[in-house]
């Protein structure tokens, strides 16, 4: 049950419909049976969402976001290996807007897949120039980050390889992003994708883990190559002993199965001393580098592509 009132809190019909709605989706959430009344801030937050998403409709439509890239390093090769590109919004009337806040507005309103499509358009087109102006890399591709939303797509796989064959890139130079919560929303769906794209050459990461259903048995069945550890996981593992070992043997088994581990979050070279340690040989973060526009991050790679 949803309570608002007008005019006091809500002073138009859209207001109203638009406060009674997100009060009722509250109730419902907290599953109280309680009704939840909407407060002015609620308002607000409401008129908030639903501004980003029209600057989100606007902003696909004139092809207007940045798409900056994080370069992944490797420990044995002593070089960038691949990247992760993440979509940045930045100019607009309510200023730099963060992805954790418009990208669920993006999931919510079904523009998420529009979104995607420039993102995983702007990755290849990444990928094309790099191997051109590098021909000899030891560079192998660009990870893009997929939505539970987008599995719903029933073209889906023809759709992503015709993006690969237009940038004229090998797909396994492509590598999709994929956390635990979107197998679980779509599990039947999600598996036949990666079987489909798996056998096209399209590698895969498993996104996340440890944050909330880190199911290894979901490891086992589906063809992940890399598994990338939340932040979190290595948080804990700097400080406590049991986690670091924890950490330790979390490492060896997916190493077993023939699977990669890449930590996130690595900002300090305590950090990075702890992974090495723990056998994790693939890093992501601000120690060596904050996402970067393409020109800085092509920049970056290049000058530590010791194949060329």
């Amino acid at each position: 049950i949803g309570i608002v009132d007008y005019p006091d809190v809500a002073e138009d019909s859209a207001t109203v419909i638009n406060a009674l709605e997100y009060c009722a989706a509250e109730s419902k959430r907290l599953g109280s049976n309680e009704p939840c009344r909407c407060t002015e801030d609620m308002v607000q937050a409401i008129k908030r969402k639903h501004r980003i998403a029209d600057i989100l409709r606007s902003t696909i439509a004139e092809d207007g976001f940045q798409i900056h890239y994080q370069p992944i390093w490797s420990i044995p090769r002593q070089r960038f290996v691949a990247a992760e590109a993440l979509c940045r919004l930045t100019s607009t009337e309510l200023g730099p807007i963060p992805p954790a806040e418009f990208i669920p507005i993006a999931e919510q309103t079904g523009l998420i897949t529009s979104l995607t499509g420039i993102v995983l358009d702007e990755a290849c087109s990444f990928v094309a120039a790099y191997l051109a102006a590098h021909p000899n890399t030891s560079f192998r591709g660009v990870s893009v980050n997929f939505s539970a939303v987008q599995f719903m797509q029933s073209d889906l796989t023809e759709t992503v390889l015709k993006t690969v064959r237009e940038h004229g890139i090998p797909p396994s130079f492509l590598r999709i992003e994929v956390t635990e919560s979107a197998i679980a929303a779509n599990p039947d769906m999600v598996h036949a994708f990666m079987d489909d794209m798996n056998a096209q050459g399209v590698r895969f990461y498993l996104d996340d883990f440890g944050t909330g259903y880190s199911n290894v048995a979901l490891m086992l069945e589906l063809p992940f190559d890399v598994v990338k550890l939340d932040k979190s996981i290595l948080k804990a593992a700097s400080a406590g002993h049991q986690t670091c070992l924890f950490l330790e043997h979390l490492v060896a088994c997916f190493a077993s199965t023939g699977s990669f581990v890449l930590c996130e979050g690595v900002e300090t070279p305590e950090h990075r001393a702890l992974l090495n340690d723990c056998g994790c040989t693939l890093m992501q973060g601000y120690l060596f580098s904050k996402p970067l526009p393409a020109g800085e991050a092509a920049a970056l790679i290049a000058a530590h592509d010791r194949s060329e």
